[in-house]
């Protein structure tokens, strides 16, 4: 293609797309600290890592973390990943529904010496939706990701 040299796109499908040049990516981890920072500094929040909490008294909203510290809240963000439903389980609140998705990801590296082709500033991230192939099915798709300097090496591929 010549706008992206590094792509090589079926004439189908670029007569089929449409280029947002206001689109871009971001390194995940880099947002979440930026917007802990921003919450704690501008909403008067406390962050609390590597405590585990043993009880959640939603009545006098607090926390009682393992050491016996207890944590008055006015409103509690639990930021616990996988652990989500364990945590809930264990404080005998509502567990969240279960979704289950497969994904694949898959890095590829620079070709030596062209690296440039493949940041965010020389390629555009796509993302494809296709319809599914069964009314019970969900939606299908995958999506690219330029490299960025934050985050993984390569162009990340994913479905």
């Amino acid at each position: 293609h010549a706008r992206w040299p590094a792509l090589q796109l079926s004439e189908k499908y670029t007569d089929t797309s449409v280029f947002c040049p206001a689109g871009d990516a971001v390194c995940a981890a880099e947002v979440q600290e930026a917007l802990k920072d921003q919450i704690i500094a501008h909403r008067g929040a406390d962050s609390y890592v590597d405590e585990t909490v043993v009880a959640i008294d939603r009545k006098n909203k607090t926390i009682t973390t393992e050491s016996g510290q207890v944590i008055p809240y006015d409103k509690l963000v639990l930021a616990v990943g996988i652990w989500t439903n364990k945590v809930l389980r264990d404080m005998a609140l509502p567990l969240l529904p279960l979704v289950a998705s497969v994904e694949q990801n898959t890095y590829y590296a620079a070709e030596p010496g062209r690296e440039e082709l493949y940041t965010a500033s020389s390629l555009p991230c796509i993302i494809e939706h296709n319809p599914s192939p069964e009314p019970q099915m969900k939606r299908r798709g995958g999506y690219f990701i330029p490299h960025i300097p934050s985050g993984t090496t390569g162009v990340k591929f994913g479905m």
